[in-house]
């Protein structure tokens, strides 16, 4: 693509009258289309007024090389065009950018194509810009030039370019120890600040609220700052204009919840602003900002709360750190006992709490250290320290043939009637004591209506509260497990 970059000063002059403002430019190469019919040159809505300087791209890619002449006029918001100002052109055919292969740079003294320090360079070049750091380690501090010039991939070295240097001595190292400045406005200079340096470096750069309790409110100042060094050595002055506007400051102060357990995420932060000016937003995270002020479902850590108004590139940010109340237990492990009637017996870790799981569903009643199961299945133990935070063990699967244990069981146990009436009777025989045994009657659901001891070897349970229909009994003791299916008229 063939362009060509312009910058031109428009200016609009109508005879003696006031000048207009420029609402149209355009321009045309050779021949006039006639007014309004060139390339449209856009003029940006800041830039409207008499007078203005503007850059533009004219695009030679229909234009054929040889000598031109290019033609620029504007139009008035009084629909008034000006005389045109034009300059020649000369356009070239496009030339094919080498490829460069090879690049290298001397100072003072051509040693000879190839002979100078080579620069380092990726591959085959054809960008306009190359990066390097010059050695300057055997020059001697004075003036110098430096040149530097290209090979290109068909073996073809470029036409020196060259670049005069001052080489400075070695500067001791030196630590910048405070900030001094002032200002400057109107015929009004201001007293001489000073801004210390907490960690005094030979670099510092850092943001810093600067006294400006001299300035007066709608007024255009020059800041004026320069460094000092440990040897109370002043550097260059730095200088920078600006309008100075009043802010009303931003005072933000942040309430935090701490998450009541490692990981559960139920920390929160609110901040709390007052001043500035228009609405206040607020971010946790400096770029989306809302008017939401609270923040929830935190998990610990260190947290920056920014507020800001509607004054351009003014915030406040404090910096909030959200813990855990309580830690967490470990992960409780399971390990299998044997009964002394052979059962499997499960037992947790030692906790302050603690739940069973059958099948990743809680498993009624089950809130002991120790668990016997009744069935097959994977279990689980949840346990809780007294801070109320819980972990869970993994599965512990186990395998019980309950239908070897009910046999035995259901001929050690007389139950009857079968179906029951008003009242069930449980007696045992065979020598086993039903005394202190765990009995539990669900319903087939396996929803828990009755749980207790028993307190001798004959046991009545009371079924009129319940409706007609089947339900489960369920009798424990150190010496066998029952479970039996009851029909209840």
């Amino acid at each position: 693509m063939k362009v060509l970059p312009i910058i031109i000063l428009i200016f609009f002059l109508k005879g003696m009258a006031m000048a207009q403002d420029i609402v149209k430019a355009e321009y045309f190469i050779d021949d006039d289309a006639g007014f309004g019919q060139n390339v449209d040159i856009p003029i940006p809505s800041n830039l409207l007024g008499p007078n203005f300087e503007l850059n533009f791209t004219i695009d030679l890619n229909n234009v054929n090389p040889g000598l031109h002449h290019l033609y620029i006029r504007v139009k008035d918001d009084q629909d008034f065009w000006s005389l045109y100002t034009y300059t020649t052109l000369f356009v070239v055919e496009d030339v094919p950018v080498p490829s460069i292969d090879a690049l290298e740079y001397f100072f003072d003294a051509d040693p000879g194509f190839g002979n100078g320090i080579q620069v380092n360079i990726t591959g085959n070049e054809t960008d306009n810009t190359i990066i390097f750091d010059a050695n300057l380690d055997d020059l001697a501090p004075g003036t110098h030039f430096m040149y530097i010039r290209a090979r290109s991939a068909e073996g073809e070295w470029s036409l020196l370019s060259s670049r005069l240097i001052q080489v400075l001595e070695d500067m001791e190292q030196v630590n910048i120890v405070r900030l001094e400045y002032f200002f400057e406005g109107n015929g009004f200079t201001s007293q001489t600040y000073s801004q210390p340096i907490q960690d005094p470096s030979p670099v510092v750069e850092f943001d810093f609220q600067a006294n400006a309790s001299e300035l007066t409110n709608g007024e255009t100042y020059t800041l004026s700052v320069w460094a000092i060094d440990d040897e109370e050595r002043k550097s260059l002055v730095n200088t920078i204009s600006f309008l100075y506007s009043e802010v009303v400051p931003i005072v933000l102060s942040v309430e935090k919840q701490n998450e009541s357990c490692e990981g559960l995420g139920d920390g929160q932060l609110t901040a709390n602003a007052t001043g500035g000016e228009g609405t206040l937003l607020y971010s946790i995270d400096g770029t989306n900002f809302s008017a939401n002020n609270v923040f929830p479902n935190l998990t610990s850590g260190t947290y920056t709360v920014t507020v800001k108004g509607d004054v351009p590139d003014y915030s406040v940010a404090e910096e909030a750190t959200v813990e855990a109340d309580h830690e967490n237990p470990e992960v409780p492990n399971i390990t299998e006992l044997t009964g002394n009637d052979g059962s499997i017996i499960l037992e947790s870790t030692e906790a302050f709490t603690y739940q069973w799981f059958l099948n990743d569903q809680p498993i009624s009643g089950a809130s002991s250290r120790q668990y016997q199961p009744q069935e097959s299945g994977e279990y689980q133990v949840s346990v809780a320290n007294e801070g109320g935070c819980s972990a869970l063990s993994e599965k512990h699967t186990v395998s019980i043939d309950v239908t070897a244990i009910y046999q035995q069981a259901d001929t050690k146990l007389i139950i009857y009637p079968n179906p029951v009436v008003d009242e069930l009777i449980i007696e045992s025989k065979s020598g086993i004591n039903l005394l202190g045994a765990e009995i539990e009657l669900r319903t087939i659901s396996g929803k828990l209506l009755l749980s207790g001891k028993a307190k001798t070897n004959v046991m009545k349970v009371d079924f009129s509260p319940y409706p007609k229909g089947m339900y489960q009994l369920i009798i424990i003791t150190d010496q066998l497990v029952l479970q039996k299916k009851l029909l209840m008229n």
